[in-house]
């Protein structure tokens, strides 16, 4: 079986330079569709963009390398920055920490 067409995340502009430069990560979402282990899953490749359009808008290779789901009380320093996005966020809500591994 051939492996499956590598899968869009598309995150701020921001945060696409901070994996070009090797200083990002971990990719911290809301843990529900399509941020699950089932579209994450480790070893599955991926293609960071800051952009919908393909086209216009530069690519990272990158693969999973693990997945995992916390609640938001309970990553530390990361819980106030998703605050300012999320602004409806629980403490008990769950994240999901896709970890991945940018190609170089």
């Amino acid at each position: 079986m051939s492996e499956p067409k590598p899968y869009p995340l598309v995150v701020k502009r921001v945060f696409f330079e901070q994996f070009a430069r090797g200083e990002k990560t971990i990719e911290y979402r809301r843990h529900r569709r399509p941020f699950t282990a089932n579209t994450y899953w480790p070893g599955r490749s991926i293609v960071i963009r800051y952009s919908y359009n393909a086209a216009q808008s530069p690519e990272l290779a990158a693969r999973v390398v693990r997945f995992e789901v916390g609640r938001l009380d309970e990553i530390g320093d990361v819980a106030a920055a998703l605050k300012t996005i999320y602004r409806d966020l629980a403490d008990a809500d769950e994240i999901a920490m896709i970890h991945l591994q940018v190609s170089t």
